[in-house]
């Protein structure tokens, strides 16, 4: 195991013997020969692994003068019987061991190979410790993950950036050596990552804040952490001295894909436990609905009876006054009553087909009334945010589970009217269009929101992927619905534009045994069906 060693001592044929012992068993030497050449060594070299000097050259502090360059270099001592009291200090400052001067160039030879051993364990032992913080459970894993980097390759600063859910600008989620808070990444490195995904140690940015050239060695360190060829987040660290090399950025790669890992577990975990809540949810709203139902059979069969049989009490020529009850507006409250029970009643049966259905299911519908459905359901999300209009043409029969085509269009609903937001409601519009097409039944959900942006539109049928804010949505709910509408023999697709909105659409195989009507008897039909 080859290090580099730097011998310090004034005694040229000394320096020079083990210069040549240690250059045979496959380390580099450099040599200082006076208080100079050594600071000199000191401020332009890459780094140690090993000093040699000899205890009391030129009245330095050997030990001290190294370490606060180099803290991770061994320092091994040269002295003789004279020399012995100073070495002693030098030891239990921190020095690696002493050996006698005039050195052995073989025992020498030996000493330095244990010092390189022990700075390889160190280096072992923080390494095995950072993949330890990495693989335990941690309540904040970005800077779990950013201080095991930076133990692990002993830098002097170490962040970790992380793409934001809205636009995928990088943010930084923990960094190490300032206070930790986010703040945008710099604005060379979103260009800069375009260039390769793969971890590559860099030089210093350029001072106008343009993007740093690629380079094999240098005092920064980006590792970006990618996962199906998408970025889960960035590492970075930096240190002056040394640069990091090879043997750095081979523990950088094993830290790195442990770091990916755990980040990928927190997103899945947070993710699960996001599912699981909107599971319970609906199965109390489930529960719910079944309890409300047997109290409202009560209010609406009332209600009807009230309204069926209150014009046997009409008044005979009664003049209402200003401060009266006329019997028109009796009449009138008690329609409304029996409306909304029903009302209430559509919506209460919506939700059991909904909680009930099975993906077993192969029943013939109308897919028309699926759709009606989840109108009914969504109309509290859509409502103050668009005006929903529905064109439903012709036949539409298809084969399948009523309960699951009328989630995935409530799925759908929601989604547009999120996408177009608190806008007034004469301003947001969602239209469905349903309609046959030959041996096919397509239905478009379209929004005048704001649109996907084109690096997205592809991603949004992948599970746990979302445009949402954090809090706000699981990144399940279109690919559950692509899962579906594909189990029913159909397709799910997308288009979207910053003009147009967004337009999904539902591609379904129609009824083999209802076929196609013909064009002149559809075109006939009264006008489709329009509701605001």
């Amino acid at each position: 195991m080859g290090g580099k060693v730097l011998i310090v001592d004034g005694d040229a044929r000394g320096r020079a013997r083990a210069a040549d012992e240690l250059e045979r068993r496959g380390h580099q030497t450099t040599c200082a020969g006076d208080a100079r050449a050594f600071a000199r060594q000191l401020e332009h070299a890459d780094g140690w692994d090993v000093v040699v000097g000899r205890a009391g050259f030129a009245g330095i502090d050997l030990v001290r003068a190294v370490k606060d360059v180099w803290p991770h270099a061994e320092v091994i001592v040269a002295a003789s019987e004279q020399e012995r009291a100073t070495a002693v200090q030098l030891l239990a400052s921190g020095a690696f061991a002493i050996v006698a001067r005039p050195c052995d160039p073989a025992e020498l030879g030996e000493v330095v190979g244990r010092a390189l051993e022990r700075r390889s364990l160190r280096q072992s032992e923080a390494h095995h410790r950072a993949l330890r913080t990495l693989t335990g459970v941690s309540e904040k894993l970005p800077e779990s993950i950013v201080r095991a980097f930076a133990e692990a390759l002993q830098a002097e600063t170490a962040c970790l950036l992380v793409p934001a859910p809205a636009d995928g600008r990088l943010t930084v989620a923990y960094m190490w050596g300032s206070d930790g808070q986010p703040a945008p990444a710099p604005a060379w490195l979103h260009d800069w990552l375009k260039g390769s995904e793969a971890p590559a140690v860099i030089g210093p940015a350029a001072p106008d804040g343009s993007a740093p050239p690629r380079a094999q060695r240098g005092p920064g360190l980006v590792y970006p952490l990618s996962c199906d060829e998408r970025l889960v987040a960035v590492l970075t660290a930096h240190r002056e001295r040394p640069s990091f090399g090879p043997g750095d950025l081979e523990r950088a790669t094993v830290l790195a894909a442990h770091a990916r890992i755990a980040l990928e577990n927190e997103r899945l975990l947070q993710h699960v436990t996001a599912s699981d809540r909107l599971v319970s949810l609906g199965q109390l709203a489930a529960s719910i609905a079944h309890e409300i139902r047997t109290p409202l059979t009560y209010v609406l069969e009332n209600a009807g009876y009230v309204s069926e049989h209150l014009d046997r009490f009409a008044p005979a020529g009664a003049q209402p006054s200003r401060e009266s009850v006329t019997f028109t507006q009796v009449r009138r409250a008690a329609t409304d009553a029996v409306d909304g029970a029903n009302r209430i009643c559509d919506i209460i049966r919506d939700i059991g087909a909904l909680a009930s259905a099975d993906e077993s299911t192969r029943l013939p519908f109308d897919l028309k009334e699926a759709i009606r459905s989840a109108v009914r359901m969504s109309q509290a999300e859509m409502r103050g945010r668009a005006k929903v209009s529905l064109r439903l043409d012709g036949d539409t029969p298809v084969i399948g589970s009523a309960g699951r085509m009328s989630q995935v269009f409530v799925n759908l609903l929601v989604n547009a009217a999120q996408a177009i937001g608190e806008c007034p409601a004469q301003e947001g519009r969602i239209v469905l269009v349903a309609r046959r097409q030959g041996a096919r039944v397509l239905v478009e959900v379209s929004d005048n929101g704001p649109g996907i942006r084109p690096d997205m539109v592809q991603r949004v049928f992948e599970p746990f992927f979302t445009t949402k804010p954090a809090g706000q949505g699981t990144g399940l709910g279109l690919f559950l619905c692509r899962n579906i509408v594909r189990r029913h023999g159909g397709d799910l697709r997308v288009r979207s534009s910053a003009q147009h909105g967004t337009t999904f659409v539902v591609d379904l195989p129609a009824d083999p045994s209802q076929p196609a009507r013909p064009q002149q008897q559809a075109a006939a039909e009264p006008r489709p069906e329009v509701l605001n």
